[in-house]
């Protein structure tokens, strides 16, 4: 481990040479028990021991990694007077079955350890112990803030590690992109590259219409504006369509396609993850969403937004019902009908009180036919129906 000041190493270096010892033999944090008293250097000795143990398991050359609290890292970088820069909290977990790969492949590659060295200062934590979990999630909630720790404890463990891109505008510390474990080393980049032009085009004036970075809600996650494909209405696919999920046909204003490359690869790579750990491929339904024409094509823009959360009702849990059998009360002449993939996964049954789904499961349920499910990663839109 190599210290860019000796009097405070308040950087370190995840590289030098030197033996490597067997990964899974040393945690990457001290492992404290509940109700074990934590020294006042403890988020310090613990990240020194994380540097030590990435440097043996991974590589001999990583990223740069501030060696202070998560305060002194934000202060250090969002709020620097002299030179501020975007700020990379790397989430590690253990447990993940993406971990290996994506720290010796994709956060060691010279290409990204490059760019996040001349772009970012990087911040990083090992979630896997419960109590440096809990720690960590303290630690964000009065850093950062509710949403980006709630970001952290709705991301499925086999997501990790996350790197987690802070912009400081609009007054607010935001997420401006959210990496993956099972992203590959050229998404990962393109995703760094976005976040540091987030970054330097904080003080620009945004177009909500075009803007391709939007915070849909409490995710943190990456999205550009869905493209709509018109299907003619005497088309065989239109008649199919509107039989399916629209048997009222003369009401149908029209029926379009939703293409949208991000939402699906963020989709899909949160399908496969979910089929692994159910060892079967049926964690898919087809449902509809309805409401207004206006929500829904903002949604096509912008994804779920929280604001939209339990708009037909709480019941069952705080998040996106599917199907929604009714559009809520407007005055708008036309409603629109999303198509669209869920994953249901493993579900439980739901209360007014869940704001997520309880640890191992992906939705919650009544118990037949309505689900619950809290992140866009769980929606895909197939088709918008415009209906009066």
């Amino acid at each position: 481990m190599e210290e860019t000041d000796d009097t405070s190493p308040d950087v370190v270096e995840l590289g030098m040479d030197g033996c490597v010892v067997e990964w899974h033999e040393r945690s990457m944090m001290p492992e404290p028990y509940v109700g074990e008293e934590l020294p006042p250097n403890y988020e310090i000795k613990a990240m020194e021991q994380f540097t030590r143990v990435f440097f043996e398991r991974y590589s001999n050359s990583g990223p740069t990694l501030y060696m202070n609290s998560l305060d002194e890292a934000i202060t250090h970088s969002l709020f620097d007077s002299n030179a501020s820069s975007p700020l990379v909290l790397y989430i590690h977990h253990d447990r993940s079955i993406a971990t290996e790969i994506f720290c010796r492949h994709v956060l060691c590659a010279e290409k990204i350890t490059n760019y996040l060295a001349g772009n970012f200062i990087v911040w990083a934590w090992d979630r896997t112990n419960d109590i440096n979990y809990q720690r960590l999630l303290t630690m964000l909630r009065s850093c950062v803030g509710e949403y980006v720790a709630e970001l952290v404890a709705s991301s499925p463990v086999d997501l990790h590690p996350l790197l987690l891109c802070l912009v400081f505008q609009n007054g607010r510390i935001e997420v401006a992109r959210t990496i993956e474990g099972n992203m590959s080393v050229d998404l990962t980049y393109n995703l760094l590259e976005q976040a540091r032009n987030v970054f330097d085009g904080r003080n620009e004036e945004p177009d909500p219409i075009n803007l391709q970075l939007t915070e849909v809600s409490n995710e943190g996650w990456n999205m550009s504006e869905s493209l709509l494909i018109p299907i003619p209405k005497d088309s065989a696919d239109f008649l199919t369509i509107a039989d399916e999920f629209m048997p009222s046909r003369e009401k149908i204003v029209s029926i379009n396609r939703v293409e949208n490359s991000m939402w699906l690869f963020q989709y899909l790579n949160n399908k496969e993850t979910i089929d692994a750990r159910l060892d079967s491929g049926e964690s898919e339904r087809i449902f509809t969403f309805t409401c207004p024409e206006s929500i829904a094509q903002q949604i096509l823009r912008k994804g779920f937004h929280d604001r939209l959360k339990s708009i037909h009702g709480r019941k069952y849990g705080y998040g996106f019902y599917f199907p929604s059998a009714t559009a809520p009360n407007t005055t708008e002449k036309t409603h629109a009908a999303l198509v669209c993939r869920v994953l249901v996964g493993q579900s439980c049954l739901g209360d007014w009180t869940m704001d997520t789904c309880p640890a191992g499961y992906d939705s919650t349920t009544n118990g037949s036919d309505t689900y619950v499910v809290y992140s866009n990663r769980h929606i895909l839109p197939k088709y918008l129906i415009v209906f009066t």
